[in-house]
């Protein structure tokens, strides 16, 4: 199945970061609108969003550690272009969290 648009820029930008990976199991399709991503070791997960079920629509990016008592990270980029750093401060603050 051919994913949409949104998910194909979605992984590039997953992709382009050097901490984190495309997560093996994260959704393909033509309504995609979220991708997961993780750390090489798969102990990080995280996901990017665009959740149009909030009024405004918006950007999320999040990310935990497999650990039931670690926090859950989330920030809300304003636009596309602000992902990329989003995703750096959510993927420092989360590993930070777990030493």
């Amino acid at each position: 199945m051919a994913g949409s648009k949104l998910e194909k820029k979605l992984k590039k930008i997953v992709r382009a970061h050097p901490d984190i990976v495309v997560h093996p199991y994260s959704p393909s399709g033509s309504f995609v609108r979220a991708v997961l991503f993780c750390d090489q070791k798969e102990l990080l997960r995280g996901q990017v969003v665009w959740d149009n079920e909030t009024v405004p629509a918006r950007w999320v990016v999040r990310a935990y550690l497999e650990d039931p008592d670690g926090p859950l990270v989330v920030e809300h980029p304003a636009s596309e272009g602000e992902i990329p750093g989003a995703i750096t401060r959510v993927v420092r603050r989360t590993l930070r969290s777990g030493r």
